[in-house]
């Protein structure tokens, strides 16, 4: 199992520690202290979240995404007292508009709603985002959707290009990225 070593700007998150191994105690606003887990999944583990947050509320049910299954590809999750309650899959995958910039697209990004506001699903992305950068990629890129764009820009992405409606999902989206 893959446990992520703590990132170098993780200090954003209000936690300073800079050790390897089990975990990050951060206390959430509810003054419980748990213990964080980065871990690497299966592409079905990440599919109850996908689908219960990506997908309620839209026309489409199908979680499953074409990229799951490539050997290149990463799926991650974090782990609170031995639940999933965040997934992101990352798929090598250069941006449309830089296509011979080597590129990572971040899809599936889902944290629990009960979890959100705790710097779990920040967790999750500046892990994932540094994975990617240390695997030689010079930039992440993703479709996100627009009530989630404070979230990306507070952790370094930008929009790029104007916003348009996601056909599978009818919800608001922007391209945004982040260059290494």
């Amino acid at each position: 199992m893959f446990v992520s070593p703590i990132p170098a700007n993780f200090a954003d998150f209000g936690d300073t520690n800079t050790g390897v191994g089990r975990g990050w105690d951060v206390a959430l606003r509810c003054g419980i202290v748990v213990d964080h887990l980065v871990i690497e999944l299966t592409a079905v583990q990440t599919h109850p979240l996908r689908l219960d947050v990506l997908r309620r509320g839209t026309p489409s049910r199908d979680v499953a995404f074409r990229e799951d299954d490539l050997p290149s590809t990463l799926h991650l999750g974090v782990e609170v007292d031995g639940v999933v309650v965040a997934v992101s899959t990352w798929i090598r995958n250069p941006y449309p508009d830089m296509p011979s910039t080597v590129g990572a697209q971040l899809r599936g990004m889902a944290t629990a709603p009960e979890m959100r506001g705790h710097g779990i699903g920040g967790l999750l992305l500046v892990t994932g985002v540094e994975r990617m950068f240390a695997s030689g990629c010079d930039l992440v890129w993703a479709h996100a959707r627009d009530t989630a764009l404070t979230f990306y820009e507070r952790h370094g992405f930008v929009r790029r290009g104007t916003g348009y409606v996601d056909v599978v999902t009818g919800v608001p989206h922007h391209d945004i990225v982040r260059s290494r």
